[in-house]
């Protein structure tokens, strides 16, 4: 059986890179006619945020997920 999930996935990160540097990270799961559920969560102050560690984070948010609900379904 095939299942399929479709994920969207964004950051943002002001003053990338410096010691005062806020990062978030943030995954939609697409649900076709019922709309998204989405999550979101801010990236740790140490090491300080980046763009690029919050796209990481945004896709491992997403693959997280993914796994979660293909373990659900095999229960």
């Amino acid at each position: 059986m095939v299942y399929v999930m479709q994920f969207r996935v964004d950051r943002g990160c002001r003053l990338s890179g410096s010691p005062t540097a806020v990062g978030a990270a943030a995954c939609c799961l697409m649900k076709g006619r019922e709309g998204y559920r989405w999550r979101a969560e801010a990236l740790p102050r140490e090491p300080a945020p980046t763009k690029e560690r919050a796209d990481i984070e945004a896709v491992v948010m997403a693959l997280q997920w993914a796994l979660e609900r293909y373990d659900d379904e095999l229960r």
